[in-house]
């Protein structure tokens, strides 16, 4: 579970700060932007047999992002962003495509290339300050509209 704290703060210290620390396995993060800041502090790490909500997350993402030293700028985690789709096209072409594996390579596991895309647009999503949830919402709207048309057309 993530927990969200509303804190005051000078207009000059507007960015992000650099308040990560650990907590056991786990990192506060904080964010302040013009309108207001946060500080995110997961309770605990999520088991790999629990359920990740998506903004739980993208705050995961954010916390390790900010332990590392901070964000690239969005251009560089988009390029990044598609050398990880490279890599999973690499693997899904193995499994599935005309691809063979030379003797010199190794079987690319979709799942873990699947995973690092999933990592890196939540990046590039909190690069850009895009909550990731509101915008999956919209696009699943969106598509959602566009087969009720198709159905109806």
């Amino acid at each position: 579970m993530l927990r969200q704290l509303q804190i005051s703060y000078a207009p000059a210290s507007i960015g992000s700060l650099s308040l990560y620390t650990p907590v056991g396995r786990t990192f506060l993060s904080a964010r302040i932007s013009t309108e207001k800041a946060w500080i995110f502090m997961p309770e605990e790490t999520t088991s790999s047999s629990d359920s990740l909500p998506l903004r739980q997350a993208q705050a995961d993402v954010d916390a390790t992002i900010f332990a590392l030293g901070g964000y690239w700028p969005p251009l560089a985690n988009l390029a990044r962003l598609f050398e990880e789709c490279g890599e999973l096209a690499r693997a899904v072409n193995q499994a599935h495509g005309p691809k063979r594996i030379k003797a010199s390579e190794t079987l690319a596991a979709a799942h873990e290339e699947l995973g690092d895309v999933l990592y890196t647009v939540l990046v590039l999503a909190n690069s850009l300050g895009v909550d990731a949830e509101t915008a999956l919402r919209a696009a699943i709207a969106k598509a959602r509209a566009r087969a009720a048309d198709a159905a109806g057309a």
